[in-house]
């Protein structure tokens, strides 16, 4: 929740106005199966904050682009957490 009100504070600030487009959220009874879904849930945000962290850059919006590697990082840990927790 506190990555989206940073997004949404962003997004107010660059004069847009956010909106809210989740996936369906993968479940499982097997403990390794759902780690493993929010490890591939994690891998797919990290690649999607780099992205939008160059996309920043690009544009000149570096206020912005701190603000998405701050986030980026705190993924990165939620996915070394993960593996660690898979035993990878």
């Amino acid at each position: 929740m506190a990555h989206a009100t940073i997004l949404a504070n962003q997004i107010d600030y660059l004069g847009g106005f956010p909106t809210v487009e989740m996936p369906v959220p993968k479940v499982s009874k097997d403990n390794i199966e759902m780690l493993q879904e929010d490890l591939d849930g994690e891998n797919d945000a990290i690649r999607r904050y780099i992205a939008r962290v160059k996309q920043a850059e690009e544009l000149n919006l570096y206020h912005l682009a701190q603000q998405l590697r701050t986030i980026l990082a705190v993924e990165q840990e939620h996915a070394m957490d993960l593996e660690q927790a898979l035993g990878k």
